[in-house]
């Protein structure tokens, strides 16, 4: 008995060591958000890995897409500015403002997509609504970095609090 014993506490670091290395996705966009008072502007980039940028626009709009430098679907572009306006919201003191998809870049397994908003006057409050992925992921998490005057405010969004109140002064 005792030298079964040894032999598991001998197995045990082996096999948490194989625990260690079983892969675990996590679901996680990254958007950056910065208001540009020259430009009364409100520059985004949202950052997303491209697999599952292209379930949820497969899921949602029920055709096959490819997001790829090289072999990218016909209408990407319009079916991405069409899932991000409806899922991406900014309000400025209370009032929502419409978003304008400007591009994209691929950048290994992310794409980063180039969203304005212009014609901002300065401000104190903003909300950001982010739901990007979380009709595909239910633990999906929005990270969200809003910088202005210099200040960055961050939050974490989820699908069950998509929201994130942020002040400045």
């Amino acid at each position: 008995m005792f030298k079964s014993f040894k032999k598991t506490i001998a197995f045990l670091p082996f096999l948490l060591m194989l625990l260690a290395f079983q892969s675990h996705k996590f679901y996680v966009s990254v958007t950056n958000l910065e208001y540009r008072e020259d430009q009364k502007s409100i520059q985004i980039i949202s950052k997303v890995f491209v697999d599952d940028f292209e379930d949820i626009l497969e899921l949602r709009y029920a055709e096959e897409v490819t997001l790829s430098p090289e072999s990218e679907t016909k209408n990407a572009n319009l079916l991405i500015e069409k899932y991000v306006k409806t899922k991406l919201k900014v309000e400025v003191n209370g009032q929502s403002l419409p978003l304008n998809f400007i591009g994209k870049k691929y950048k290994h397994d992310q794409i980063h997509l180039f969203i304005e908003i212009t014609q901002v006057d300065d401000f104190n409050r903003v909300e950001v609504t982010n739901l990007i992925l979380t009709d595909l992921f239910d633990d999906q998490k929005n990270l969200i970095h809003f910088k202005k005057d210099g200040k960055t405010k961050s939050a974490v969004i989820i699908k069950s609090d998509p929201k994130a109140l942020l002040k400045f002064n």
